[in-house]
């Protein structure tokens, strides 16, 4: 299966597939399927683009430039978010999304030792968003026991149940029923009418800096989300920025507040080169805009950056040596600068991506 997407919506739940087959459904399958939109719905928005969609990537950088060494990086991406509202519904029969999220947001990159750092922005965001979206009516909402195929059936059950209380076993059996219904797909439970889509409006506030925060600016601002099914994703920010303490700003002008646009533009293309093994090819574009920028900001080309990236991404199981889906090995390139970065540059990066958390099993 190949197919273009923006935004990390479970192909299976925005478009059914073939003929229901009759059979009893397995307990809490409405609930798996539910759950699963949800949580990818939220996902999607949770995330920012232009590929900052990991907790943790891990990667060896080589830059183009001759004068600047290559070496090891980090990028991380951190969310502690509480959502209030209805979140996910479908009790009049169309699957909606509507939620309040407050969130907080760490994330950046880190070069180790005289490893350049080509993405040298970090931030600490803490922001308040109205979440909601559309993905197309659903004729089985409030049935208990809606089609579903046969292959959903056999992949849910060859599952071993776990014992009550094997934390382990629940969390690898979740894992599971969530693949069985992403890849066995879910006959007929939504019927597309158009296309899916997700959006955020919010407020938000924090820090920004390089990758050790020894340069540092205040930002609070406005911004918005919005993606659908086969278009890019967009985000939109209008921020005020207090660079009292940004070095080299205050060497050329004494202007150290100003409003500014962030733009940022993010898609992806799926595709399935080996049964069940998705291959994701990711393009992000980012582009810093102060607005009304003193002649000397100009002059020293600090009112816009611009930044974008390609990268390839395949699931480590792929090579057998990782049996989880949690973990992807990938490849990207680089080109441009950020507002921490002081030149443009472009590098080439072969990394491995993985949820800190899980990372952290894969070592117990």
């Amino acid at each position: 299966m190949a197919g273009a997407r923006s935004i990390a919506l479970c192909p299976c739940l925005l478009a059914g597939v073939a003929a229901a087959q009759d059979a009893p459904p397995f307990p809490g399958y409405l609930e798996d399927v539910r759950g699963l939109l949800n949580e990818d719905a939220r996902a999607a928005l949770a995330s920012v683009l232009s590929e900052r969609s990991r907790f943790l990537d891990i990667n060896y950088q080589e830059p183009d430039a001759a004068s600047e060494n290559g070496g090891w990086n980090i990028k991380y991406d951190l969310r502690y978010a509480y959502l209030a509202g209805e979140g996910f519904n479908t009790s009049s029969g169309v699957a909606t999304l509507a939620a309040l999220e407050a969130k907080l947001n760490i994330g950046g990159s880190y070069s180790f030792g005289s490893a350049a750092n080509n993405e040298d922005l970090s931030s600490v965001m803490a922001s308040l968003a109205y979440i909601g979206g559309w993905f197309g009516a659903v004729p089985y909402a409030n049935s208990e026991s809606p089609p579903q195929t046969l292959a959903y059936q056999q992949c849910k059950g060859e599952l071993e149940v776990p014992r009550p209380g094997d934390e382990n076993a629940i969390e690898a059996y979740e894992r599971a029923s969530r693949r069985c219904i992403s890849q066995a797909a879910v006959d007929g439970l939504f019927q597309a009418s158009g296309p899916a889509y997700a959006y955020e409006i919010g407020l938000q506030a924090g820090l920004e800096g390089n990758q050790d925060y020894s340069d540092t600016h205040d930002v609070y601002g406005v911004s918005g989300v919005v993606s659908a099914r086969h278009w890019p994703s967009l985000r939109l920010e209008l921020e005020r920025v207090d660079a009292a303490d940004n070095e080299l700003r205050g060497r050329l002008t004494s202007d150290d507040n100003y409003d500014r646009i962030t733009l940022e533009i993010g898609y992806q293309y799926s595709m399935q080169v080996v049964k069940d093994l998705p291959v994701t090819l990711s393009l992000g574009y980012r582009n810093f805009r102060e607005l009304s920028a003193p002649l000397e900001i100009e002059q020293a080309d600090l009112d816009e950056f611009d930044h974008w990236s390609v990268s390839l991404r395949v699931p480590a199981r792929m090579f057998r040596f990782i049996e989880s889906e949690d973990y992807s090995l990938y490849v990207r390139y680089t080109d441009g600068q950020l507002p921490f970065d002081r030149d443009a540059d472009s590098a080439f990066e072969l990394g491995f991506s993985s949820n800190i958390a899980l990372l952290a099993k894969l070592f117990e």
